[in-house]
């Protein structure tokens, strides 16, 4: 692959120097804004370390000035409290450190029996060109739901907006709404433990022409059990009468997993960023396995969160006309080259997940020469459920790319 070797490489965790501390919050030279916070020195965004607030897998779009972003992400609604709503935040960079506001509520439960009945997450939001029952919104989001406990039922649809912070329409066109039924994945279902059928979800989305046609992104359990990520290109200028051009099953080939091996290794809760410079998709997902690792019982618990985020990329050069071309030509079977881990070496925390670009407002990268990414950490422990979940956090780090 001709551009594998082009980075020299330098990775920061952000501010792990103490520039926070020494700058005294946000700088001296500029004051952080009523009503926001600066994240921690650790990178950790926003909620206190100790509190029983949530907050994982955000969706972040960066203006062009790099000072202004949008966060999509979910959290429980209130302190100690479980169940999954869309929080959203703007940020302000100020002497280089990101400072959030306060949260609103930008998405909530559908009513009984709706297939997001019983919680909404993993939102991915876009700036485009979008129709639905006559009228015309700019941004869409992609997100999951589900209408029964714990990781059975999992689907996604989409939402639309006319303004970033809401108000949300759900849109409730048949094709979308969900887009793929658990009970269409598993026809089946009742001949299986329901807790073995995890579904379709954790979107991606991404703008192909700045308007109305996108390339979706999506995690698939197979009724074989299989994992592994799909990749469709849609043309949602009009959400009433959806089009669907192509879905294809993205290859995994050339990455690992812990263990070395790569024919079991899948793509799975993953976020993706095209490069138009270097002509690249970056995709951010979980590193297989989970729990046992190596034969070595030291942090088993729980086996159902990554111990390590990794960051890949592949060539997208075969691009003509449209972005997704490469895809389309190879059905989805593109090679991938891991770029970088972040582990417990790194972060200091046993799990770490759920990868999410800092990007444009199409999903493309937001600037040339740097990866912002955030990542969610949390603890391991045998014996406490509810510590686990309440140490959740979505922390940031900087990537740099230069050129050779």
């Amino acid at each position: 692959m001709k551009k594998k070797n082009f980075f020299a490489i330098m990775l920061t965790t952000v501010l792990a120097f103490g520039a926070l501390s020494a700058l005294g919050g946000c700088g001296q030279t500029e004051q952080i804004p009523e009503g926001y916070t600066a994240e921690a020195a650790d990178g950790r965004m926003f909620e206190p370390a100790a509190n029983r607030m949530y907050n994982y897998c955000s969706s972040v779009i960066v203006d062009e000035t790099l000072k202004n972003a949008d966060m999509w992400y979910c959290s429980n609604y209130s302190n100690g409290a479980e169940g999954d709503y869309i929080f959203y935040r703007t940020g302000l960079k100020v002497n280089g450190v990101w400072c959030w506001s306060s949260p609103t509520v930008a998405l909530s439960h559908g009513a009984a029996g709706a297939w997001d009945s019983s919680g909404v997450c993993d939102p991915s939001v876009i700036k485009g060109e979008f129709s639905y029952q006559g009228e015309q919104y700019p941004y869409l989001m992609a997100y999951l739901g589900g209408d029964a406990a714990g990781n059975f039922g999992c689907a996604f649809g989409f939402a639309v907006a006319k303004e970033k912070a809401g108000p949300w329409v759900k849109v409730e066109t048949e094709e979308l709404c969900p887009v793929i039924d658990v009970y269409e994945l598993y026809p089946d279902v009742e001949n299986h433990e329901a807790a073995h059928l995890w579904g379709t979800g954790q979107p991606c989305v991404m703008s192909v022409d700045k308007k109305g046609k996108i390339l979706l992104f999506y995690t698939k359990h197979h009724p074989s059990g299989k994992w592994g990520q799909v990749v469709e290109r849609w043309d949602l200028s009009n959400l009433d009468e959806p089009k669907q051009e192509y879905s294809y099953d993205i290859a995994n080939t050339g990455l690992k997993r812990h263990d070395g091996y790569t024919a079991e290794e899948a793509i799975t809760n993953a976020d993706f960023m095209y490069d138009p410079v270097r002509q690249v998709m970056y995709v951010g997902t979980d590193m297989h396995p989970f729990g046992k690792l190596n034969n070595v019982d030291d942090d088993p618990y729980p086996d159902n969160i990554p111990r390590t985020a990794r960051v890949a990329f592949t060539d997208m050069s075969l691009e003509t006309n449209e972005l997704g071309d490469t895809f389309k030509a190879l059905q989805g079977g593109v090679v991938w080259t891991d770029l970088l881990k972040i582990d417990k070496e790194k972060t200091g925390y046993g799990r770490n997940s759920n990868m999410s670009f800092f990007r444009n407002e199409y999903g493309w990268m937001a600037q040339p020469d740097k990866l912002e990414i955030g990542y969610t950490t949390s603890k391991t422990s045998p014996w406490d459920d509810y510590a686990l979940i309440y140490s959740w956090r979505i922390h940031r780090f900087e990537y740099s790319l230069i050129d050779r």
